[in-house]
């Protein structure tokens, strides 16, 4: 994910949350396992990816939605 991020600093802003720390946001947005990848657009959820991802399956989520 940090080379993605790196690799799309221009367009994309990445950001992590530990869900031990932040229960609630977890609920709210019903993740139930972890690594989950939530990929928002215009403040609202548009993908999701849970467990261990390839950098190319994360790109193609990217560029699907940029």
């Amino acid at each position: 994910v940090e080379a993605i991020a790196g690799e799309y600093e221009d367009t994309v802003k990445v950001g992590k949350l530990n869900v031990d720390d932040n229960p609630k946001t977890a609920t709210k947005y019903g993740i139930r396992g972890i690594p989950t990848l939530l990929l928002f657009k215009d403040g609202e959820v548009v993908d999701t990816v849970v467990g261990v991802a390839e950098g190319a399956k994360l790109k193609q989520m990217l560029d699907k939605h940029l």
